[in-house]
């Protein structure tokens, strides 16, 4: 297991990005900007194989609680499906979800809602406070089995592009999922609450 807590920033992308190429078997960067091959295609691969594991599950240290913003536009009930497209119908109140906003987990009190085309939330819920889970760059908010997961999924994503390796692609995404499934049941237990089933990576599901 691995920690990279003492790093910040660029530094700290740079430690996982390492991490991942290590598990590759390929050499090393300083930076993200060098002119390698191994640095263009961690500059590439890194911010979605981040906001996919993110995305995966309700991680504690990504979840906030806030009162999203009000959409003063009339939200008109259907009983023969949507008035028009994108609209969610059924529900009194349409909220805008903030754009570093990943996913939205709940809310707060419970009430029913669904989440819409370009960024919204339909409600019957007034005001409405939220659980979601926000987009953390800063490496060093991330626990280690997070750090774990996260350079297994990069490195997955890596291997055929870096080592042309299909082989090493599938051992990579085997790990990936051992790792996340250790990262996911500390992140239920340290946050107070029961494992919830994991949400699948369409990625993995492809294979």
């Amino acid at each position: 297991m691995s920690n990279v807590s003492f790093y910040g920033g660029a530094a700290g992308e740079i430690a996982i990005c390492n991490m991942a190429l290590r598990h590759l078997g390929a050499a090393e960067v300083l930076s993200l900007a060098q002119n390698t091959r191994e640095a263009d295609l961690c500059l590439r691969a890194y911010p979605h194989a981040r906001q996919t594991l993110l995305g995966m599950h309700h991680w504690a240290f990504a979840t906030r609680y806030l009162y999203l913003a009000s959409v003063a536009e009339p939200v008109t009930p259907s009983l023969n499906g949507p008035v028009q497209a994108g609209l969610a119908t059924g529900f009194a109140h349409k909220y805008r979800i903030p754009v570093d906003c990943i996913a939205v987990q709940r809310l707060v009190p419970e009430s029913s809602f669904a989440v819409g085309e370009g960024g919204y939330v339909y409600t019957n819920a007034a005001p409405a406070q939220a659980a979601v889970t926000v987009c953390i760059t800063d490496a060093t908010l991330y626990p280690p089995l997070f750090i774990d997961a996260l350079a297994y999924r990069l490195a997955t994503s890596l291997a055929v592009a870096l080592v042309n390796s299909i082989r090493l692609e599938a051992v990579m995404a085997e790990r990936f999922s051992a790792a996340f499934e250790a990262a996911r049941l500390a992140d239920a237990v340290q946050g107070g609450h029961a494992p919830q089933t994991a949400e699948q990576d369409p990625w993995l599901i492809a294979r």
